[in-house]
Protein backbone atom coordinates (compact mmCIF):
# COMPACT_ATOMS: atom_id res chain seq x y z
CA UNK A 1 0.00 0.00 0.00
CA UNK A 2 1.49 3.56 -0.75
CA UNK A 3 0.25 6.74 0.18
CA UNK A 4 1.83 9.81 -1.11
CA UNK A 5 0.76 13.64 -0.94
CA UNK A 6 2.39 16.76 -0.76
CA UNK A 7 3.56 17.87 2.60
CA UNK A 8 2.98 21.43 2.60
CA UNK A 9 5.91 24.62 1.70
CA UNK A 10 8.95 25.26 3.47
CA UNK A 11 11.59 28.18 3.09
CA UNK A 12 14.36 26.14 4.35
CA UNK A 13 16.52 24.46 2.73
CA UNK A 14 17.29 21.64 5.55
CA UNK A 15 15.54 20.51 8.28
CA UNK A 16 17.21 20.52 11.84
CA UNK A 17 16.68 18.25 14.39
CA UNK A 18 14.12 20.27 16.59
CA UNK A 19 11.75 20.59 13.01
CA UNK A 20 13.03 16.89 11.86
CA UNK A 21 11.23 15.12 15.70
CA UNK A 22 8.33 17.02 15.51
CA UNK A 23 7.33 16.00 11.46
CA UNK A 24 7.86 12.04 12.56
CA UNK A 25 6.02 12.73 15.79
CA UNK A 26 2.83 14.14 13.53
CA UNK A 27 3.16 11.42 11.23
CA UNK A 28 3.59 8.98 14.07
CA UNK A 29 7.43 7.61 13.32
CA UNK A 30 9.68 7.20 15.15
CA UNK A 31 12.96 9.10 12.80
CA UNK A 32 15.90 6.82 11.80
CA UNK A 33 18.04 8.90 9.86
CA UNK A 34 18.04 12.33 7.90
CA UNK A 35 19.51 12.57 4.22
CA UNK A 36 21.79 14.98 2.85
CA UNK A 37 21.99 18.07 4.16
CA UNK A 38 19.20 17.33 6.57
CA UNK A 39 16.87 17.86 3.15
CA UNK A 40 14.82 14.40 4.17
CA UNK A 41 13.61 12.42 6.84
CA UNK A 42 12.72 8.62 7.16
CA UNK A 43 10.76 6.53 9.81
CA UNK A 44 9.16 3.74 10.41
CA UNK A 45 6.08 2.89 12.71
CA UNK A 46 3.94 0.05 13.57
CA UNK A 47 5.08 -3.30 14.34
CA UNK A 48 4.05 -7.16 12.56
CA UNK A 49 1.49 -7.79 15.43
CA UNK A 50 -0.20 -4.46 14.26
CA UNK A 51 -0.41 -5.77 11.03
CA UNK A 52 -1.66 -9.35 12.37
CA UNK A 53 -3.93 -8.20 14.77
CA UNK A 54 -5.66 -4.93 14.63
CA UNK A 55 -8.33 -3.42 12.51
CA UNK A 56 -6.28 0.49 12.78
CA UNK A 57 -4.58 1.32 9.99
CA UNK A 58 -2.38 3.38 12.45
CA UNK A 59 -0.52 -0.01 13.86
CA UNK A 60 0.25 -1.18 10.95
CA UNK A 61 3.78 -0.73 9.74
CA UNK A 62 4.30 2.23 8.03
CA UNK A 63 7.54 3.94 6.41
CA UNK A 64 7.61 7.66 6.31
CA UNK A 65 9.61 9.21 3.70
CA UNK A 66 9.69 13.25 3.97
CA UNK A 67 12.28 14.97 1.06
CA UNK A 68 13.16 18.34 -0.37
CA UNK A 69 11.31 18.35 -3.68
CA UNK A 70 12.30 22.07 -4.36
CA UNK A 71 13.18 25.01 -1.94
CA UNK A 72 9.69 25.43 -1.22
CA UNK A 73 7.65 22.02 -1.68
CA UNK A 74 8.41 18.77 0.38
CA UNK A 75 6.64 15.41 -0.66
CA UNK A 76 5.40 12.92 1.67
CA UNK A 77 5.63 8.87 1.00
CA UNK A 78 3.87 6.50 3.35
CA UNK A 79 4.68 2.92 2.43
CA UNK A 80 2.10 0.83 3.94
CA UNK A 81 2.59 -3.26 4.26
CA UNK A 82 -0.27 -4.53 3.88
CA UNK A 83 0.50 -8.07 4.64
CA UNK A 84 -2.61 -10.10 6.25
CA UNK A 85 -4.61 -7.05 5.82
CA UNK A 86 -7.78 -7.08 3.68
CA UNK A 87 -8.76 -3.17 3.03
CA UNK A 88 -11.79 -2.02 3.09
CA UNK A 89 -12.73 1.31 0.90
CA UNK A 90 -12.79 3.01 4.58
CA UNK A 91 -9.15 1.84 5.49
CA UNK A 92 -8.26 2.91 2.07
CA UNK A 93 -9.84 6.47 2.60
CA UNK A 94 -8.14 6.10 6.22
CA UNK A 95 -4.36 6.33 4.21
CA UNK A 96 -5.55 8.98 2.19
CA UNK A 97 -6.78 11.32 5.47
CA UNK A 98 -3.07 10.31 6.62
CA UNK A 99 -1.07 12.52 4.51
CA UNK A 100 -3.98 15.30 4.80
CA UNK A 101 -3.58 15.13 8.53
CA UNK A 102 0.32 15.66 8.19
CA UNK A 103 -0.04 18.43 6.14
CA UNK A 104 -1.88 20.55 8.47
CA UNK A 105 0.29 19.52 11.58
CA UNK A 106 3.18 20.61 9.00
CA UNK A 107 0.97 23.88 8.10
CA UNK A 108 -0.63 24.57 11.89
CA UNK A 109 -3.47 24.28 10.92
CA UNK A 110 -6.26 23.55 13.03
CA UNK A 111 -7.43 19.70 13.86
CA UNK A 112 -11.23 19.12 11.03
CA UNK A 113 -13.88 19.69 13.75
CA UNK A 114 -15.55 15.99 12.24
CA UNK A 115 -12.29 14.11 13.00
CA UNK A 116 -13.77 12.94 15.93
CA UNK A 117 -16.85 11.44 14.20
CA UNK A 118 -14.88 10.31 11.29
CA UNK A 119 -12.56 8.14 13.68
CA UNK A 120 -16.00 6.54 15.23
CA UNK A 121 -17.27 6.30 11.97
CA UNK A 122 -14.19 4.12 11.05
CA UNK A 123 -14.25 2.14 13.84
CA UNK A 124 -18.16 1.14 13.64
CA UNK A 125 -17.23 0.37 9.81
CA UNK A 126 -14.32 -1.78 10.89
CA UNK A 127 -16.25 -3.96 13.73
CA UNK A 128 -19.28 -4.38 10.87
CA UNK A 129 -16.64 -5.79 8.35
CA UNK A 130 -14.79 -7.98 10.90
CA UNK A 131 -18.24 -9.53 11.85
CA UNK A 132 -19.84 -10.35 8.59
CA UNK A 133 -16.96 -10.65 7.15
CA UNK A 134 -16.40 -7.68 4.87
CA UNK A 135 -20.11 -7.88 3.59
CA UNK A 136 -21.21 -4.75 5.78
CA UNK A 137 -18.84 -2.16 6.29
CA UNK A 138 -17.22 -1.62 2.82
CA UNK A 139 -18.30 1.30 0.74
CA UNK A 140 -16.90 4.99 2.02
CA UNK A 141 -19.93 7.95 2.13
CA UNK A 142 -20.05 10.01 -0.16
CA UNK A 143 -19.84 12.65 2.85
CA UNK A 144 -16.39 11.94 3.70
CA UNK A 145 -14.86 11.88 0.27
CA UNK A 146 -16.46 15.61 -0.15
CA UNK A 147 -14.47 16.78 3.26
CA UNK A 148 -11.39 14.95 2.38
CA UNK A 149 -11.57 16.77 -0.96
CA UNK A 150 -12.25 19.81 1.15
CA UNK A 151 -9.03 19.35 3.55
CA UNK A 152 -7.26 18.70 0.53
CA UNK A 153 -7.60 22.26 -1.38
CA UNK A 154 -6.08 23.81 -3.14
CA UNK A 155 -4.16 20.70 -3.96
CA UNK A 156 -6.04 17.37 -5.02
CA UNK A 157 -6.34 14.60 -2.63
CA UNK A 158 -3.26 12.13 -1.98
CA UNK A 159 -3.31 8.73 -4.04
CA UNK A 160 -3.44 5.76 -2.62
CA UNK A 161 -2.41 2.88 -5.14
CA UNK A 162 -1.97 -1.32 -4.11
CA UNK A 163 1.49 -2.53 -4.99
CA UNK A 164 2.11 -5.80 -5.28
CA UNK A 165 5.23 -7.46 -5.22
Amino acid sequence: MRSCGSAGRSSSASLSTTVRRPIAAAAGTRPSRSGRGGASVVGRRGGWLGNLFSFDVERLICHLDLRRETARAWSVRLLFEGAFQYFTEWNLNELVLEPLLFRRALLRLPTPRDLARFRAATKRASVASALTLTVLGRRFPAFWRQLFRELAAPYEPPVVERVRA
